[in-house]
């Protein structure tokens, strides 16, 4: 029996620290131990292990065939866990973020994708999976990540990955199927109808008064995360550069940098047509268009300078419940967030979303095979990375 300091120093462990530790194949009472013994510093606990003869295929191994057996938690209908095969939370927590998606899952879930392609047909088998009545029934993600694997080799294996890159090449591989769907004359897709929207590019040439106009075509509107916050008379100036020195921004602030306009560095210069050689370049991006389904992704990986290590931004963003874009009349409602603990080098993915149907959505928490219910004011933390939105 522990002694009441013991148990003291047990709770003082985060919660998404051991979150960390078992997403990279860490039994839990193993990841908390070591954690403990460590000060709950998650980098310093991973080096002990490996000192202490940690063999990271055996722990896989062991995970996956634990996940297997449990072929994931049976919970309440489209409440359901999926089990972490070894490194694949950033995998399991899209997943259920696009089970949260309403009209994408009525749709895979109604036969009519085009079920001659294996990536859809075992996208669509699981979200049906799921969403089955049958308490009984079970959810598996094996199948679905080699085929991901095979279409996509740098999602093969046992890594982690980025939950923001598998989310585009998934909506990718899944559009591209829709639209080789037979007799589909319009070329179109559900993920589109759903997703897509557009982007325009400006790129002043102030020395010459010329500009360039494009427009980008978009499923997910990256965002950039300030690394500071300066609060003076003259209002809050953000910056992408530097450390926070106020650890709370709110993702609207994040929507007005990405629309604002930058004078480019000279080696960012852009190539004019009408010169033949690169100008000086301002750039600005303008939402032209919004989707029924917004993605934002927050962008908090990066370099603060040329030729640095690639670091997590920790800053706060508040998301709220309600996100209004008065330019285009259209008002938001989240329905699903995927966080991410920890660092770069040691992360965890879980996810919020909210599931049921009509006025009987209610958010859960979504940790690989575990699922339990969520209150409105625990879904957006510090750990947010994507935010889903549907238009209301």
């Amino acid at each position: 029996m522990r002694s009441d300091g013991q148990n003291s120093d047990w709770t003082k462990v985060a919660a998404e620290k051991v979150d960390c530790l078992i997403g990279m194949g860490f039994s839990e009472a193993r990841a908390r131990e070591t954690l403990v013994r460590c000060g709950g510093d998650v980098e310093r606990a991973i080096d002990e292990l490996v000192a202490c003869g940690w063999d990271a295929g055996q722990e896989v191994a062991a995970v996956q065939q634990d996940a297997v057996a449990e072929q994931g938690s049976v919970g309440g209908i489209g409440a359901r866990g999926l089990p972490n095969l070894g490194n694949t939370c950033y995998l399991t927590s899209t997943l259920q973020a696009l089970s949260a998606t309403v009209p994408s899952r009525r749709y895979y879930t109604s036969g009519n994708y085009n079920a001659d392609k294996q990536l859809t047909l075992e996208f669509a088998k699981l979200m049906q999976s799921l969403w089955a009545e049958e308490h009984s029934s079970t959810c598996s993600t094996a199948r679905l990540k080699d085929i991901i694997g095979d279409k996509y080799p740098d999602f093969a294996g046992n890594g982690q990955h980025d939950a923001h890159e598998l989310l585009l090449h998934l909506l990718g591989g899944l559009h591209d199927n829709d639209v080789r769907k037979p007799g589909n004359s319009q070329a179109t897709s559900k993920i589109d109808d759903l997703f897509h929207f557009q982007v325009r590019s400006i790129v002043e040439f102030p020395d010459i008064c010329k500009e360039s106009r494009r427009l980008e075509s978009m499923r997910c509107l990256s965002v950039p995360v300030p690394r500071h916050v300066h609060s003076g008379e003259a209002g809050r100036e953000l910056s992408v550069g530097a450390e926070p020195q106020s650890s709370k921004v709110h993702v609207e602030e994040c929507l007005e940098l990405f629309t604002r306009r930058e004078d480019l560095d000279q080696r960012d210069w852009v190539w004019c047509d009408d010169t033949r050689r690169y100008e000086r370049s301002l750039k600005s991006l303008r939402i032209e268009t919004l989707p029924e389904c917004l993605i934002i992704h927050l962008k908090r990986f990066g370099v603060e300078r040329v030729g640095g290590e690639v670091e997590k931004i920790e800053t706060y963003v508040e998301a709220p419940m309600e996100l209004y874009f008065p330019q285009h009349a259209c008002k938001y409602h989240l329905y699903a967030v995927v966080n991410h603990h920890g660092t770069l080098r040691s992360g965890h993915y879980t996810c919020h979303a909210r599931v049921g149907e009509g006025m009987h959505r209610r958010w859960h928490s979504f940790n690989d095979s575990t699922v339990s219910r969520a209150h409105e004011s625990e879904v957006v933390s510090e750990a947010a990375y994507l935010l889903f939105y549907e238009r209301v």
